[in-house]
């Protein structure tokens, strides 16, 4: 099997080739995931995108690129950000958000660290229902304040619903599978038909 890993960002492409290097049948190439059909990579039996979707200023454009990269009876996997399972939490993160993906990212580092050191003890103490934030009691604090910083740090990040990933890929024209995942996010499968 031939795995082939794409980002744009240097320091991922370096440590996708040091993950991969033991592996002879794996490649990084370094690409847009709205130019993935355009780097001459082929056509693949499944094409994953795991929490890249939802940071996408356009995604839909993102899922057709990544679609022509996938053969007749092969899978596009997606993960994504779920609305549901984060209406409480959600207009938190986006405060965060709109705060820390714009100041520099050694500031927000700082601010990530008093917001982890604030919110720390709610996450411990509270009653989540949600299998997500019940696992955040049993991290680290370190682990704790990694996930605040990269809830901080992206200036976009789509929450969609059931119906809102439907829309999304309803162009695609594949069979859909939709799977709520730890009570907070999505895993989507399109089966793209056969010829």
């Amino acid at each position: 099997a031939q795995v082939t890993a794409v980002d744009l960002d240097d320091r991922s492409l370096a440590a996708a080739e040091a993950n991969l290097k033991e592996f002879p049948q794996g490649r990084v190439v370094k690409g847009s995931a709205y130019e993935v059909d355009t780097l001459d990579i082929g056509q693949f039996d499944r094409v994953t995108c795991i929490g890249v979707l939802h940071h996408l200023e356009n995604p839909s454009r993102a899922l057709q690129s990544m679609w022509r990269c996938v053969k007749p009876g092969g899978e596009l996997i997606l993960w994504c950000y779920g609305r549901e399972g984060n209406e409480f939490i959600l207009p938190f993160i986006l405060l965060a958000q709109a705060i820390g993906s714009r100041l520099p990212v050694k500031v927000t580092q700082a601010l990530a660290k008093v917001v982890s050191l604030c919110t720390w003890p709610i996450f411990r103490l509270l009653p989540f229902s949600t299998p997500y934030y019940q696992r955040l009691r049993t991290l680290s604090f370190a682990n704790f304040e990694l996930i605040v910083l990269d809830q901080m740090l992206p200036k976009i990040s789509h929450y969609w619903r059931a119906q809102d990933l439907r829309d999304l890929t309803a162009p695609l024209d594949g069979q859909l599978h939709l799977e709520f995942v730890q009570g907070n996010s999505w895993h989507v499968r399109i089966t793209k038909p056969e010829s």
